[in-house]
């Protein structure tokens, strides 16, 4: 019998480690880049690297994400971001901010960037602390004034540990102020230099670490704020907002300064995560056959391990972060070190822990469509499905296809009363009762075509 042919995903973004060097001495980096007055060995010029982009197009290359050491070390820095979108190339860039100016700004607003900032506390005590570098904060906010004199927008990148743990809610308040859009809040692992910090008690308990989430504001105004956490922990309500997300490992592959390719960032400093010098092997050869993409293709999501085998989430999180597991366990498909943790604790939410079935099928098979054609059906919802629910919303997860569906309260609120019990038209009045709203006429309409939308995908039945 003919073997089925391995299914390859399109490359869809690039991380590209532009320098091996930093202007900073961070105590958390997990990539340990060394300091700037070695920078001058730890990149290679843009003409070298930049045909490797170019050959990735045609495997899928959508977008870069420009990251380091510092990126803008780089002496072609301005070059990258300006061939980038001429090559029809999306951009985005993590940067410490201290070495942008008026024309670092130019050029982000030009290539129509997407980028973050770090920073770490609303003063230089903190900031400067995890930063190792007096003067950093000041050079920070310097690099922040450049950008808004641009009108630009930007994230901001807080890493957790105890020192800055109490002050985080301000902080939220304090990205707000500087013109950014969105904090996102990285919880320092035990990687790279941060396992020094790890030994000195700085940082933060799992227990420790959703205290801290629990006590964070509501964003207003538009503001955004990501916890980076295993969606299995994060309040519904963060996943109602900002969506699942994940790393998206599937279409990304690291390129390092010295041209090589890794699994992300991991592979300067773990022989395995290294796949070849670019510059002599072809991109694509890398991306189809190198046999660690191979093995991560065959493993995740359906061969994770451990609790996030068993997670509702398992298919769209995709154990989180693979790098941080192979690091800690060595292999790609290993359950993720904090939701073991939140497991051996029971801090795991139960609701979260679901039987995956077997399918080689990508999608449910469609079923007849039910209770159609006017007539009035008490309605439940499919049994097959699975739907966990709490004050802020809701899911429905299908073993079939390990697909999850995030639901906003008022969708939770019509998919708990999906029990036999009522028909549509019922339903319907129940959610114009339960909630207040200024245009009763335009919630029917709402609810009753998130029903329908449910009807037409076999998620509901009739009683």
């Amino acid at each position: 019998m003919a073997t089925e042919p391995r299914r390859v995903p399109p490359l869809h973004t690039i991380y590209f480690y532009v320098t091996g060097s930093c202007n900073l001495r961070c105590r958390h980096c997990w990539i340990d880049p060394v300091t700037e007055s070695h920078r001058s060995t730890l990149h290679l010029p843009w003409r070298e690297l930049k045909p490797i982009f170019e050959e990735a197009k045609a495997i899928g290359l959508r977008s870069v994400k420009l990251t380091g050491g510092e990126p803008f070390l780089h002496p072609d820095i301005l070059q990258i971001l300006a061939d980038l979108p001429a090559m029809g190339l999306g951009v985005r860039m993590e940067t410490n901010g201290t070495l942008i100016g008026e024309r670092e700004a130019t050029a982000l607003k030009e290539a129509k960037a997407n980028f973050s900032i770090s920073l770490d506390g609303p003063t230089a005590e903190v900031h400067d602390d995890l930063r190792n570098v007096p003067g950093a904060f000041n050079k920070t906010m310097k690099g922040i004034s450049a950008v808004r004199a641009q009108g630009l927008g930007f994230q901001i990148i807080c890493s957790l540990y105890r020192k800055n743990a109490d002050l985080l809610p301000s902080i939220a308040g304090f990205a707000e102020t500087l013109g950014a859009h969105s904090l996102k809040v990285n919880v320092i692992a035990s990687m790279g230099r941060s396992d020094e910090m790890r030994e000195q008690g700085e940082l933060l308990s799992l227990p420790e670490v959703l205290d801290v989430r629990s006590r964070m504001p509501v964003p207003t105004n538009g503001f955004q704020l990501y916890f980076d956490l295993p969606p299995a922990l994060l309040p519904l309500r963060d996943i109602v907002h900002n969506g699942i997300t994940t790393c998206g490992i599937m279409g990304i592959l690291g390129v390092l300064h010295n041209g090589h390719a890794g699994l992300c960032g991991i592979g300067e400093h773990v022989p395995e995560m290294d796949f070849g010098d670019l510059r002599h092997v072809s991109i694509k050869e890398v991306w189809e056959n190198h046999p660690t993409l191979t093995t991560l293709r065959e493993k995740v999501p359906a061969g994770l391990e451990g609790i996030c085998g068993r997670c509702i989430f398992r298919n769209v999180c995709l154990g989180k972060c693979v790098a941080n597991t192979f690091h800690a366990t060595g292999i790609v498909h290993g359950a993720f070190n904090t939701c073991t943790q939140a497991e051996e604790s029971g801090l795991f939410p139960e609701k979260y822990l679901v039987e995956h079935r077997s399918s080689t099928c990508k999608d449910r098979h469609p079923r007849a469509r039910i209770g159609g054609g006017g007539v009035m059906s008490k309605l439940k919802l499919n049994p097959d499905l699975v739907f966990r629910e709490d004050n802020d919303g809701g899911l429905i997860f299908d073993p079939a296809t390990g697909t999850v569906q995030v639901l906003n309260d008022t969708a939770a609120f019509i998919c708990k009363l999906l029990d036999g019990s009522r028909e549509a038209e019922e339903i319907v009045a129940a959610v114009v009762a339960e909630f207040e709203v200024e245009d009763p006429a335009a919630a029917q309409v709402d609810a009753s075509h998130f029903i329908e939308e449910l009807r037409s995908r076999s998620m509901i039945q009739n009683a």
